[in-house]
């Protein structure tokens, strides 16, 4: 599920953020034969209208593609009730092979045309710094954690609290903390 929600949402910013577009999407096989399908069907179709139809249908394929996987897979595998799921050693709900790679395509798209975007470099740099400065704050401070959080010590070291507790932090709230701290 993850898989699918991010690399569907992860296209699906790049288009907008105008990372990528329809074009450079085609490089992979899976995105080029949605496209064609749907201009195919839609002669004079709108490149926005083909952008949420692609990610609609790719979301349909991928969630479709993990039934039948995982249909295929409680049959092949003899998986009559819960003990027969708890003594199988591998996944039982997954995704084919096929829709595996193209996952792994997908990615590998990404990473080389998104999230290595020269555009976002800048960025990553001040989320970057932001992070870091507020993981030192806090371990230098570690008794202005939310009591809740700084309790945990008994169980967990300090680094570990820290980390957890800003990987919990939506961005806005982050880059407010951050703010108030240090400008």
């Amino acid at each position: 599920s993850d898989d699918i929600a991010y690399n569907n949402h992860d296209i699906e910013d790049a288009l907008r953020a105008k990372l990528i577009d329809l074009e450079t999407l085609k490089e992979i096989n899976y995105f080029k034969e949605i496209i064609i399908k749907i201009k195919d069907r839609y002669k004079n179709i709108d490149e926005s209208l083909i952008t949420y139809q692609m990610l609609r249908i790719s979301i349909s394929q991928m969630v479709n593609d993990i039934i039948i996987t995982s249909n295929n897979n409680i049959k092949t595998k003899n998986i009559k009730n819960f003990e027969d799921i708890q003594n199988y050693k591998g996944f039982i709900i997954s995704m084919s092979n096929k829709m595996k790679e193209d996952c792994r395509l997908i990615k590998e798209f990404l990473f080389e045309n998104v999230y290595n975007h020269s555009k976002l470099k800048v960025k990553r740099s001040k989320v970057e710094n932001i992070i870091t400065k507020l993981f030192n704050y806090y371990l230098q401070n570690f008794n202005l954690l939310p009591f809740e959080w700084s309790i945990l010590e008994k169980n967990e070291n300090k680094h570990r609290i820290v980390c957890d507790y800003i990987s919990g932090m939506t961005d806005r709230f982050a880059t407010k903390l951050y703010a108030s701290l240090y400008e």
